[in-house]
C-alpha cells in the first residue's frame, strides 16, 4: 500500500489532506491502492486501461509523489519506457528536478548514436526493438526506473539492461501495477508498485 501524503507536499490539495486527530472535519484521501482499483479499467479480455488515472488532476499528482518518492535523493535521472513511462517518467525527473531519460520503441526519429536491444515476447506476444541515445547518460549516473504496468517484465529488464550498458547504475524500478513473477521482480529488484494486479477488478 502507498505511503500517505504528507502535509507539505505542495502537489497535494488542503481537502486532500488528513485532518488531525480530534479536529472534527472530514476524512483524509481514500488510500491509493483503492483509488487505482477504482480508476483502472479492466476489459473483457483482461487489458487494463490506465488512461483515467492520468485524466484525473488529484489522483495523477498522488501518483507521480508516490512513484517519485522511492528515489528522493537516490537518484541522477529517471528513465521511462515510450509511451505512457515518457508521461509518468518525464513528471517523476520533473518532481525530484532531476533529468529525464527516455527509452524509445521501434524506428521513430531518435537523433544520435543510440544502443539497441530487443525484448522477449511481452504480455500480447510482441516483442520490441528499445533504443536508448548514448549520449543521454554518463558513466556512473544513478537511474531510476519509472514505469505503468509491468506485466512480464521483458520490458522493464531489457531497460535496465540498455541503461547498464550505457554504463549507468540501475537504481530499482517505480511502477504503478506490478503483476510479476517472484523472478522478475528479483530480476528488476528494488521494484516498488502503488497496486499489485491481484488487487484490480479483473473480469
Amino acid at each position: 500500500m502507498a505511503r500517505a501524503q504528507t502535509r507539505d507536499n505542495p502537489a497535494v490539495s488542503a481537502e486532500q489532506q488528513t485532518n488531525p486527530a480530534g479536529g472534527g472535519g472530514q476524512p483524509g484521501p481514500a488510500p491509493l491502492n483503492v483509488l487505482l482499483r477504482e480508476r483502472i479499467e479492466i476489459d473483457d479480455a483482461g487489458l487494463g486501461n490506465m488512461w483515467p488515472v492520468f485524466h484525473d488532476t488529484e489522483l495523477f499528482a498522488r501518483v507521480i509523489d508516490e512513484l517519485a518518492a522511492p528515489f528522493a535523493g537516490l537518484v541522477d535521472k529517471i528513465a521511462g519506457i515510450e509511451s505512457r513511462g515518457f508521461v509518468l517518467g518525464a513528471g517523476v525527473a520533473a518532481r525530484l528536478r532531476v533529468g529525464f531519460v527516455g527509452i524509445r520503441k521501434g524506428d521513430g526519429l531518435y537523433p544520435g548514436e543510440t544502443l539497441t536491444a530487443f525484448t522477449s515476447a511481452d504480455y500480447r506476444g510482441r516483442r520490441h526493438t528499445f533504443r536508448l541515445q548514448r549520449a543521454a547518460l554518463q558513466a556512473g549516473e544513478r537511474v531510476g526506473l519509472v514505469d505503468d504496468w509491468f506485466e512480464t517484465g521483458s520490458q522493464g529488464v531489457i531497460a535496465r539492461q540498455l541503461l547498464e550498458q550505457a554504463g549507468a547504475s540501475y537504481a530499482g524500478s517505480s511502477i504503478i501495477v506490478d503483476q510479476l513473477t517472484p523472478r522478475l521482480r528479483e530480476a528488476l529488484a528494488p521494484c516498488h508498485a502503488l497496486v499489485q494486479a491481484r488487487e484490480l477488478n479483473f473480469p
